[in-house]
C-alpha cells in the first residue's frame, strides 16, 4: 500500500510537470501571437505614415508650384504692361517728331516759293 501512495504521489507530480510545461507552451505561443500583431500592426502604421507624408509632401510641392507659377504669372503681365507703356510712350514720341518734322519741311517749303 505504501507503494501505491509513493507511486500516485510520484504519478501526479509527473503530471504536474506535464501540466505546468503545457501551460508554458500555451502561454509562448499566446505571446507569440500577441508580438506578431504588435509587428503587424507598428508595420501598418508606419504605412499609414508614410502615405500622409508622401500626401503631405505633394500638396506642399502643388501649392509651392501653384505659388511659383502664379508669380511667374505676375511677372509676365507686369513686363506685359510695361512693354506696352513704352510702345505707346515711343509711338506717341514718334508721331511728334513725325509732325514736327512735316512742320520744319512745310515752312522750309514756304521758304524756297518765297
Amino acid at each position: 500500500m505504501q507503494k501505491t501512495k509513493k507511486h500516485k504521489r510520484k504519478r501526479a507530480r509527473k503530471h504536474k510537470h506535464k501540466r505546468a510545461k503545457k501551460h508554458k507552451r500555451k502561454k509562448a505561443r499566446k505571446h507569440k501571437r500577441k508580438k506578431q500583431e504588435r509587428k503587424w500592426q507598428s508595420s501598418m502604421n508606419m504605412k499609414k505614415q508614410r502615405s500622409t507624408n508622401a500626401k503631405k509632401q505633394e500638396s506642399i510641392i502643388a501649392r509651392k508650384q501653384e505659388s511659383t507659377n502664379a508669380k511667374r504669372q505676375e511677372a509676365q503681365m507686369r513686363k506685359a504692361r510695361k512693354h506696352k507703356c513704352k510702345k505707346k510712350s515711343t509711338n506717341t514720341k514718334h508721331q511728334h517728331t513725325e509732325m514736327v518734322d512735316t512742320k520744319w519741311t512745310n515752312q522750309r517749303r514756304k521758304i524756297r516759293e518765297k
